[in-house]
């Protein structure tokens, strides 16, 4: 038999741990299973390929817990593609043309049947982490998949994870893990058995009025990365606890309606009045502060709510209250710690189908380049130079019009594609600098956003040292990080930006004030510049204690060598007064918008880079 490489090529680091974790599953050469099988038909019918595995690499063989279009139910580990994701960093293995690919062309399923010209496979894992084998599609012609592809093989993958993930447990006896049966299963917790009974109370003529909530732990998947899985299920739990307590008094049910996501009904009146009220208890007991073992989490929390008299029963009524609470859930933009609450109103509909529209065509856009990059100057207030810009994002389709940042965000958060935004960006970013250094243009420093999802992410410095190793040049590049990226490994945060910073990356802590940071934090994270948030600069100008708390800021900033931003700056008022609290660089409207690269340049030759405050701009 032929074969791709020798063992040790295709040998996991962990090999003895793996096939230690892989054992403790008690998958290998079990029966079929109709979860599985649901899965290899589904995902092969929605990425048109003939060929869909769950395929589990054992230590001399790949062996295919369920398999569509494919006949044998195991091959030779050495030969398979499988092997080799396992020892992808990204967790996912993209082959588009395997006739061309060193690894795998001489190969006998490549030669031979079933032929394989195109392959995609997404590591599944352990509950410990050990990477057990992939959910993986082929296709006998070559193609290359599609990022929302890709992202319905990750978002199928995580199903069969968590199908292994009960197994495991179950054979280990863990009863707190139990609950997650209700994901799957139609027991009293089940989604199927929380709306059977409401109908049951309804039809009965016992529920005349009922408040439907959706809630949603957007950062779960993070705290799982960052943490395991083990602690990001013990999160759900306690979140579940603490909602059980707060409706203790109440007539109610919950229910587990996702992987992350919690739908429950309270019996009462149906008021506004009511609403508030039952928000304003959820919000004081549930908190954001999680602790698990060792571990100390902070996630925010999203809640749609939404009520009805009840004076008919069908299925539709239902399901539009659940619906209607998703809607509002899924309007709330906000990401960062805290519970966050949305009332669904009727006016949400339009904006809930403008935002199905924003998922639908994101990807694409990133594709096709649609997704351009503005930038806002960042001016000195000693001298009134421009010394740096932010880069921000602008996309415009021509059939909703002009996208927010906080959309394009929030889109690209709920399709897993926060990373491939934030690389997409400083590929833009560098290309421009480098192309004003080929004009001999004196580029500022340019800085962007990024996020806790791409600085955490497996890959991000090797993949930067790629984005700069394109030019010659040295760039002076700044990345924007949030107060809340620290919250639940700090430590690890700090090795990540060590490594960024050795690629020349500078970086800024953005939104300071309105986070957990603190001064002590100040002292350890490696940051050049702390940027003020615009709330604060907003309510400045007649509150006297945010004029305070601004001020104090800059000291705190000072006091620790570092420069001090302040963004949204509008009047000529707000410019006089930071610049006697000795704030030392401004960004906002009263100097200019973001504006497109070319604008931007115009404004570097002009007065060599210098511009005029203009009190009549106020």
């Amino acid at each position: 038999m032929v074969k791709l490489s020798a063992k040790t090529d295709t040998q996991h680091e962990y090999e003895q741990q793996r096939l230690h974790a892989l054992n403790e599953t008690g998958i290998l050469d079990s029966p079929p299973e109709q979860e599985f099988d649901a899965v290899t038909d589904a995902l092969a019918k929605a990425i048109n390929v003939p060929i869909c595995l769950v395929s589990i690499v054992d230590e001399k063989r790949q062996w295919f817990k369920s398999r569509k279009g494919l006949d044998v139910c195991e091959t030779d580990r050495d030969i398979s593609f499988c092997t080799h994701a396992l020892n992808e960093s990204s967790d996912l293995l993209v082959v588009n043309d395997a006739l061309s690919d060193p690894r795998f062309k001489d190969g006998p399923l490549v030669l031979g049947p079933p032929h394989i010209r195109a392959y995609a496979g997404k590591v599944l894992r352990s509950a410990d982490k050990y990477p057990l084998g992939t959910l993986c599609v082929i296709d006998t012609k070559t193609r290359v998949f599609t990022d929302n592809e890709l992202a319905l093989i990750s978002l199928f993958a995580e199903l069969v994870e968590q199908r292994i993930f009960l197994r495991q447990h179950r054979l280990k006896g863990d009863r707190w893990l139990s609950y997650l049966d209700d994901v799957y299963s139609d027991d009293p917790m089940s989604f199927s058995a929380f709306k059977r009974r409401l109908e049951q109370g309804i039809q009965s003529d016992q529920i005349k009025s009922i408040i439907v909530g959706s809630i949603d732990l957007p950062k779960i998947k993070t705290v799982a990365r960052n943490f395991g899985q083990d602690v990001a299920n013990e999160c759900l739990a306690e979140i579940k606890r603490r909602l059980t307590m707060t409706l203790a008094t109440k007539e109610h049910l919950i229910a587990r309606c996702d992987v992350n996501k919690y739908v429950f009904a309270v019996i009462s009146d149906a008021s506004k009045h009511n609403l508030f009220r039952l928000s304003e208890d959820i919000e004081e007991n549930i908190g954001t502060r999680i602790q698990t073992g060792s571990s100390t989490v902070f996630t925010p929390i999203k809640i749609g709510l939404t009520s009805s008299e009840m004076n008919q029963c069908d299925d539709k009524i239902l399901d539009d209250l659940v619906e209607n609470s998703r809607i509002a859930l899924d309007l709330i933009v906000e990401n960062e710690p805290g519970v966050h609450f949305s009332l669904f109103t009727d006016k949400m509909r339009p904006l809930h189908e403008r935002m199905s529209h924003i998922v639908n065509k994101l990807p694409n856009a990133l594709q096709r380049d649609l997704i351009q990059v503005h930038y806002q100057p960042k001016v000195r207030l000693d001298d009134y130079r421009i010394v740096g810009a932010e880069a921000l994002i602008r996309w415009f389709d021509d059939k909703i019009g002009y996208i927010s940042p906080l959309e394009i965000l929030d889109a690209a958060s709920s399709l897993e594609l926060t990373k491939k935004l934030d690389m997409y960006v400083i590929e833009k970013v560098a290309a421009q600098y480098h192309r004003w250094l080929e004009k001999q243009i004196e580029a500022p420093k340019l800085s962007l956003n990024i996020t806790e999802t791409t600085l955490l992410a497996p890959q991000t410095v090797e993949q930067v040292a790629s984005i700069l190793g394109q030019y010659e040049e040295r760039m002076i590049l700044e990345f924007e990080i949030l107060e809340d990226s620290f919250l639940e490994d700090c430590d690890f945060v700090i090795k990540r930006m060590e490594a960024l910073a050795r690629l020349g990356i500078h970086f800024s802590l953005d939104d300071f004030g309105t986070g957990y940071s603190s001064l002590a934090q100040l002292t350890k994270i490696p940051i050049k510049t702390l940027k003020i948030d615009k709330s604060f600069i907003r309510n400045m100008i007649g509150d006297v204690r945010q004029s305070v708390l601004a001020h104090h800021i800059i000291q705190v900033g000072h006091s620790q060598g570092l420069e001090v931003v302040a963004e949204g700056v509008e009047t000529y008022i707000e410019q006089v007064v930071l610049k006697s609290f000795g704030c030392d660089v401004v960004q906002g409207y009263y100097f200019a918008k973001p504006l497109p690269h070319h604008e931007l340049e115009a404004l570097l030759l002009k007065n060599d880079g210098y511009v005029c405050p203009n009190e009549e701009k106020n």
